[in-house]
């Protein structure tokens, strides 16, 4: 049966948009509620494929984080030291700005600080990220307001460890809970947002944009931003790829650890107290090509090297400790800055977030918005 629609749905629903945002992520919440906040009288409509957003803005760890000292390093050798201090600048920045568009309150957001910790195969690796900690804190000090980074002794509380790095600045929050505050605001202010409706293309023609979707008309916008991260591939053919990452969760257990959010391995190993239960994620380095794709899924790899990582260093017998499990999608490419330009005329893009969309999705919106409207 064909589905009609009603002069009223057609008139108040479906009528000719302003700016189309499709992505209801963290990144395309924020830039609708910075749009309708710039053009109160336009419309302003966002389009998400899920029922929920997909990729990683409600499926990530909850790291309120601009990048370990290990991780640092790492970025320094592959691009250079000015680039890697500007790049945790703009994270920490980034994180200031989520925490003026959502009250902390919202998102259960806790300054809990993060912890960087280094195994007893990690000698050279400790040794070199001590000795980088002096100038990191002389470069960023003015600009965070005090030390970043110092040794600490959080690594006594746990096996196999030689040494910490702690930095005072990072937190945690739920994630579920921040885009539920970005929804009210962006709904409180006039912006339309429907789920379940999938792009499956676009055409300009003249000064509009028809936008196809699944078993629905055309919606019509003047402007198109794209939000779409790890997704965007689909619409062009960009310096973009999409990783998996995979997130567990224990069952209730007694956390005997300092507060932070924990980083090991340049990174690539995480974990946190949820509550009365442990969250561990990463993993990926250890299976790069084959998390190199936009599907959901449990690797049986990585699942049992995060076991092995909280056994051998949380002292937890991991067999049956797990829960929860589930996989996110993240967008990465060959530079860690988003991807925020005019792709042509009237069509936007504000993807590529490298696995820190909580630290930089807001910014990078607010300044696809900017380019959008002219503004500097």
């Amino acid at each position: 049966m064909e589905k009609t629609w009603s002069y009223w749905e057609k008139s108040e629903f479906w009528s000719e948009a302003d700016l189309c945002i499709i992505g209801a992520g963290i990144t395309g919440l924020s830039a609708a509620i910075f749009a309708k906040q710039s053009r109160p009288k336009e419309q302003i409509v966002v389009l998400e494929r899920g029922f929920l957003p997909e990729g990683a803005s409600t499926k990530n760890a909850g790291f309120a984080c601009y990048g370990s000292v290990g991780e640092l390093r790492a970025d320094i050798s592959e691009n250079g030291y000015e680039a890697c201090v500007k790049l945790v600048k703009e994270r920490y920045e980034g994180l200031k700005f989520l925490q003026k568009l959502v009250p902390e309150s919202e998102m259960d957001y806790s300054a809990c600080g993060g912890v960087e910790i280094f195994s007893t195969e990690q000698v050279e690796e400790w040794e070199a990220c001590k000795k980088l900690i002096p100038q990191l804190n002389k470069d960023l000090a003015s600009f965070f307001g005090g030390n970043v980074f110092a040794e600490s002794n959080d690594y006594q509380s746990f096996s196999n460890c030689i040494g910490s790095i702690r930095s005072p600045f990072e937190g945690s929050l739920n994630p579920a809970k921040m885009m539920q505050s970005l929804y009210r605001k962006a709904i409180a202010i006039g912006v339309l947002i429907y789920y379940n409706c999938e792009v499956k293309s676009f055409q300009r023609s003249r000064d509009t944009f028809a936008i196809s979707l699944n078993q629905l008309p055309d919606l019509q916008s003047k402007k198109l931003l794209l939000c779409t991260n790890a997704f965007s591939g689909r619409f062009g053919d960009f310096d973009l790829q999409a990783v998996r990452n995979m997130v567990l969760v224990s069952k209730e257990i007694e956390w005997p650890f300092p507060a932070g959010v924990y980083h090991a391995q340049m990174g690539y190993f995480y974990f946190r107290r949820l509550g009365n239960r442990l969250l561990i994620g990463g993993g990926r380095h250890l299976a790069k090509e084959a998390e190199t794709i936009a599907e959901f899924g449990i690797n049986p790899q990585i699942k049992e090297a995060l076991k092995q990582f909280t056994q051998r260093f949380l002292g937890w017998e991991a067999d049956d400790l797990f829960t929860e499990e589930w996989s996110g999608i993240l967008g990465v490419g060959s530079k860690k800055e988003p991807i925020v330009q005019k792709l042509d005329e009237g069509l936007y893009s504000a993807f590529r977030l490298g696995g820190m969309g909580v630290a930089i999705g807001a910014r990078t919106a607010y300044n696809a918005v900017q380019l959008i409207y002219n503004r500097s």
